[in-house]
């Protein structure tokens, strides 16, 4: 029987993001102009900051600058609102304790007064080249958050949620009042035009599988050597070491092999989400029966690459 192989699961890798749309500029000034409708002029000032501060490994990507500027930014704020519903919300208190510490012999029910404030920030941007008219990005931004205060019977408000469908939480920490959940808002949107317009670094986490079933005995030593250099973070060695062992026709059916050749792709391509997709479905095929990595890793891939197909 062969040896297995043993590694860590999850392998960290710093990768490069494309930007989804292309400027053209070529590091020429690139000019944001006041957006039209409420919190426009806000909004403009937070859009030039995200694009001003854009880098990638340490560099700044644009060139943001009202001198004669080759690209401009302009657009309209649709909406930029935080509403409020009152509700009632209902806690189970212990009144009276049993004999063990986490022992309760009787509830009672209080009934505590909350606020939900829920924000809507949708914004219609886009990008023209000045010379030659030709919109360089057109798109509808919107990005929602909500967060609620309740009551907690001192005549004190505490925040209770805080909710942030889809996103990364650090812009909403600490949103406690309908203003700051509304720069949140402004400040998300921001970032989201930002990635798709200018290239960044990005951290990816990707899962790989244990084990070497399926792998001919001839192909077992660079097999090994190549998921020992994934294991210590050299994923350009260990994945191409890997593209290697697939060569072999019979190492193709091995599930772990196309397994962790899309963890690979995951990590090595995020522009294009195809390439793990097809060794993921790869690996699929090949099972007989369900299998958890496998299924939430295909899963993922079909997603991301509907995500690409969505953007125009």
């Amino acid at each position: 029987m062969l040896p297995e192989v043993s590694l860590a699961k999850k392998i960290p890798y710093n990768a490069r993001q494309s930007a989804k749309y292309s400027l053209g500029t070529n590091n020429e000034a690139i000019s944001i102009r006041k957006f039209d409708g409420n919190d426009g002029a806000e909004f403009s000032i937070t859009l030039q900051t995200y694009l001003q501060n854009a880098e990638l490994d340490g560099k700044q990507v644009l060139n943001i600058s009202d001198d004669r500027p080759a690209v401009v930014f302009e657009g309209n704020i649709l909406d930029a609102r935080v509403s409020r519903a009152d509700y009632v919300k209902t806690n189970k208190v212990c009144v009276e304790s049993g004999e063990k510490w986490y022992q309760c012999n009787r509830y009672e029910e209080t009934r505590i007064g909350c606020q939900k404030f829920l924000g809507t920030y949708t914004v219609a941007v886009k990008a023209t080249n000045v010379a030659t008219k030709r919109v360089m990005f057109s798109q509808n931004v919107q990005n929602q958050g909500e967060f609620a205060l309740c009551d907690d019977g001192n005549g004190e408000k505490t925040k209770y949620t805080v909710t942030n469908p889809a996103h990364t939480v650090d812009i909403y920490d600490g949103t406690s009042t309908p203003v700051e959940l509304l720069a949140a808002l402004r400040k998300r949107s921001a970032h989201t035009i930002r990635e798709l317009v200018a290239p960044y670094n990005i951290t990816i986490f990707v899962e790989f599988m244990k084990g070497n079933k399926g792998i001919a005995k001839e192909s077992m030593d660079i097999y090994k050597g190549g998921m020992e250099f994934i294991n210590a973070g050299r994923l350009d060695r260990g994945c191409s070491m890997l593209e290697r062992v697939h060569e072999t026709e019979s190492n193709q059916q091995s599930v772990v092999l196309n397994y962790n050749l899309g963890a690979c792709d995951e990590a090595m391509f995020p522009d294009d989400p195809t390439q793990a997709q097809a060794h993921y479905n790869a690996a699929d095929q090949l099972l007989t029966r369900p299998n958890k990595d496998v299924t939430e890793a295909l899963q993922r891939m079909n997603e991301r690459v509907r995500q690409f197909q969505r953007i125009p």
